[in-house]
Parts: C-alpha cells; sequence; structure tokens
C-alpha cells in the first residue's frame, strides 16, 4: 500500500493497450497521474499488456489524464499493432494474487485467442481519427 498524506492507498496496474510480443518491454517514464511511472509490458505467450503502476482511484477524465492515456499509445503504435484499452482501467490485487498476475491470467490468457484475432484484423491497417467501437477493449480484472 502506498501512504499519501494522510490517506492509504492500494497500488494497481493501470492497463493502457495490449500488443502482440513475446518479450518484457520498457516504453519509458510516461505513466499517468504526472508522478513518473515506468510504462512496461507484462506477457503471457506472444501476448503483452502495456502498464504502469497505479495507485487504485477513478482517473478524472481531464485532459493531462486522456493526453498520457494516448500519449503512451501512441509512443506503442510507433512499433507494434494495439489494442486500445479503455481509460481508467486499472488492475487490483485480488485474493492474494498480484495485479501483474491477474492481467496474466484473467486478460491475456482468458481472452488470447479474441485478441490476437483482433491483432491479426489490425495488423497493417490505418485508422483514421478514432478506432472502430468494438475494438476498444473493456476488461474485467
Amino acid at each position: 500500500m502506498l501512504t499519501e498524506g494522510n490517506q492509504v492507498t492500494e497500488k494497481g496496474k493501470y492497463i493502457y493497450c495490449i500488443i502482440g510480443i513475446n518479450e518484457d518491454r520498457n516504453f519509458g517514464s510516461m505513466g499517468i497521474g504526472g508522478r513518473g511511472d515506468e510504462v512496461y509490458t507484462v506477457c503471457y505467450q506472444d501476448l503483452a499488456a502495456v502498464i504502469s503502476d497505479s495507485p487504485i482511484m477513478k482517473y478524472p477524465i481531464r485532459r493531462d489524464n486522456t493526453l498520457a492515456h494516448q500519449l503512451v499509445m501512441e509512443e506503442v503504435m510507433k512499433n507494434y499493432t494495439l489494442l486500445p484499452v479503455r481509460f481508467g482501467t486499472i488492475a487490483e490485487s485480488k485474493n492474494g494474487i498480484a495485479p501483474e498476475e491477474r492481467i496474466k491470467e484473467k486478460v491475456l490468457k482468458g481472452r488470447y485467442t479474441e485478441f490476437k484475432n483482433l491483432l491479426r484484423d489490425m495488423d497493417n491497417k490505418i485508422f483514421n481519427i478514432c478506432f472502430p467501437k468494438r475494438i476498444f477493449i473493456m476488461l474485467t480484472v
């Protein structure tokens, strides 16, 4: 748990997007919230979630937060096809299982075939202005 002022805040993992990669990757200190959190991957086979540390909180829909989310996705898109995850998606510890493990098991392993098919469909495509509604992934973690 983190202590912020007089509040105790549990630490989770903010999820930006899903990519097809089977190795650990660090995208730099650009995580949401202005804390300088590292953005990196957590992998299951040849899928990865792009994540950063985050307190368990609801991020206000403000320019700084939405821009941080978007900038991470833009950085990732320089080298990878991605499936964007809905703004504000945070994985928490549950029943003693760490957020990273829950992401691997519940998200990446649990929806492996779906994500692989979507990534294949998206590969080498150009989307103007916005992504089709069906590919914004709503995760329950």
